[in-house]
């Protein structure tokens, strides 16, 4: 069978509507951007990559994807945690450089934007919610909040990147048989997921990983962003 690669590659080779519409949804989420009073909950799901995927970032992953957050789907590569330690994105600060854990890769687009997952019991602000009681956020300074609680990376997930598709790209990708999909679940978000964790940066990441860890003081930095 012909191994497809689908067409969500790293930011230099995207096209650039995808890159555009990806950004739009990151800036949305730093705004604090949330759905209107009363909405239903965004419709989320996962994609687990089938054999005949063979792009390097997406062979053998597993994706949350959120719709409804724009006008293209947004996702976070759930079992690609790299070597770098959640502290190395704060070294000027004492308290934050010893949080325990580490970074996940989230995607090729937007490598330098931090996203992350976490449990909640109510909903916070800068944040949206993506099954019960987990929710999805890109706001620096909620997730320095959560970080300097008793138990930091307690319910809590960190990604450096994401993953976006044009609008019709991704439908066009699991017709094509590329993905199969599943319900989300909290447990395999912040368990061992839905696929087995891969390990990343490997030898395509590498110079990525090089490249970003000079700036990432400057990636988690607390700002909000004007409306």
């Amino acid at each position: 069978m012909r191994r497809l690669a689908p067409l969500t590659r790293m930011t230099a080779g995207l096209p650039g509507r995808c890159a555009v519409l990806s950004g739009l949804c990151a800036v949305l989420l730093l705004c604090g951007t949330q759905p209107a009073a009363g909405a239903a909950r965004l419709t989320a799901m996962f994609i687990v990559a089938r054999r005949v995927v063979s792009d390097p970032f997406f062979a053998h992953s597993t994706v949350l994807v959120v719709n409804d957050l724009g006008p293209a789907p947004v996702g976070l590569i759930m079992n690609e945690p790299t070597s770098i330690p959640v502290g190395r994105l704060f070294t000027g600060e004492r308290r934050l450089a010893a949080v325990p854990g580490r970074v996940y890769f989230g995607g090729p687009i937007g490598l330098d934007h931090l996203w992350f997952l976490f449990r909640a019991l109510e909903p916070p602000r800068g944040a949206v919610e993506v099954c019960r009681g987990v929710y999805l956020s890109a706001d620096a300074i909620l997730l320095r909040r959560l970080l300097a609680r008793a138990k930091p990376m307690a319910g809590l997930r960190i990604y450096l990147g994401h993953a976006g598709w044009a609008p019709g790209q991704l439908q066009a990708e699991i017709e094509m048989g590329a993905w199969s999909l599943e319900r989300v679940d909290s447990r395999a978000i912040f368990g061992a997921g839905s696929g087995a964790a891969r390990g990343w940066p490997g030898p395509l990441g590498t110079a990525f990983a090089q490249a970003l860890v000079p700036r990432f003081e400057e990636i988690a930095r607390p700002r909000r962003l004007e409306r």
